[in-house]
């Protein structure tokens, strides 16, 4: 065998160990029937657009093809128990929907009727278990105050269905569930869910709950996998998680490299497609050069991964009453823009019709290093894991 031959043997043999030591399949385990999305389908945000947003809010949202919102059933139900309630259809007609479910959210509704035009994706992320009033880790319903999981996830299925066919294209059966009533009653709410959706609705897709990597008890911990696993996967088009970099403290600090074994854990469900449905870090704790830098890092690392989109949390600073992810916002409370909205503004206007085509280094001695393409120009991103300023692009 010749020298060259050898070498590159070696080298082979070499990037293979170092993927599986750090528990990631190399490159050529990937499954050659995976599309690769571009930034411009991959970017995407969070809330922001009723709850702490405003008109400007909403225009500069509009850059982005992605849009995640949350839906908060406890309003709904105005204090009762889900077990007393069942939602009425509305359907809604733009311009003006003149009807709502028991005038809850109405002002929400109405805003689908621009949402729905400006943005591609438009995913609602169900509040399910949570309204009760009670503080955390008492804050879920009880399985004994939600009645029959499946007849209730049932009726709102078939109320979403009815009423907002053609204002979303993506129904989440739940965010974030940890705590109580259980995986089973869950999994039992969204087979309701799922079969009420498509039971009115031809368009929707049904996405998981996006189950979460750390909770308040969990600082840390790799539990993608372990919830993931308790799904019943069949149920879903789409399969979301959500991986912050905490540190001791709870506060989204460390590098987006500590995520790569949460993002290795959702290979096994890569004949689903996957969503990562929130990412963010802290520009007041880390500057704004730093938390731009590692939000490209995780997308670029999210992509890599065979993630189809990244939804960054969140689109604005949301105040003190959401810490720790108040200073997580693209923008300032005023609007001001930072620089990770001026740096993803670069990536889906300069960059959009890129998809990521080469792995040139993949966390080798902490470097990092990815080709893409548009199909006739080509360009690498790179970085080291130390860096706290933006990747190189050339």
């Amino acid at each position: 065998m010749k020298y060259s031959n050898i070498l590159i043997l070696f080298l082979f043999l070499t990037s293979c160990t170092l993927a599986q030591k750090n528990g990631i399949p190399p490159i050529s385990e990937r499954s050659k029937d995976i599309s690769s999305p571009s930034f411009a389908e991959v970017i995407g945000f969070n809330g922001g657009l009723f709850l702490s947003g405003s008109e400007e809010t909403l225009r500069k949202a509009a850059i982005f093809q992605n849009n995640r919102i949350f839906y908060l059933m406890g309003h709904d139900m105005k204090g009762r128990l889900p077990k007393d309630f069942i939602p009425k259809p509305c359907m809604a007609v733009c311009p003006n929907i003149n009807c709502d479910w028991e005038n809850t959210n109405a002002a929400w509704k109405f805003r689908l009727c621009d949402w729905s035009i400006l943005f591609k994706t438009n995913t609602i992320a169900l509040e399910v278990f949570e309204g009760t009033g009670r503080n955390y880790p008492f804050r879920f319903y009880r399985a004994e105050e939600l009645g029959d999981p499946y007849q209730k996830g049932f009726a709102y299925g078939q109320t979403i269905g009815q009423s907002l066919e053609g204002l979303i294209t993506t129904v989440e059966v739940g965010n974030e569930p940890h705590g109580s009533p259980g995986i089973k009653v869950f999994n039992e709410w969204s087979k309701g869910l799922a079969d009420g959706v498509r039971s009115k609705s031809k368009t929707m897709k049904m996405c998981s709950a996006d189950v979460q990597n750390s909770g308040p008890e969990k600082f840390g911990k790799h539990l993608l996998n372990n919830q993931v696993k308790d799904i019943d996967t069949s149920l879903f088009d789409i399969l979301q998680v959500h991986a912050y970099a905490f540190n001791d403290t709870f506060r989204v600090t460390r590098p987006p490299e500590t995520l790569r074994n949460e993002l290795s854990d959702m290979y096994p469900y890569r004949d689903k497609t996957l969503w990562l449905g929130e990412i963010g870090w802290d520009s007041n704790l880390l500057g704004e050069e730093t938390q731009a830098a590692y939000i490209l890092r995780a997308i670029i690392l999210a992509m890599r991964h065979d993630f189809d989109k990244v939804f960054v949390y969140n689109i604005i600073d949301d105040g003190p009453w959401a810490a720790p992810f108040d200073h997580c916002g693209l923008l300032y409370r005023d609007n001001k823009e930072k620089k990770s909205y001026k740096l993803l503004r670069r990536m889906v206007t300069e960059f959009g019709d890129y998809q990521i085509s080469k792995i040139i280094k993949d966390g080798e001695n902490g470097e990092y290093a990815y080709g893409f393409t548009n199909g006739t120009k080509s360009l690498t991103i790179s970085w080291k894991e130390s860096d706290r300023g933006i990747p190189m692009i050339k």
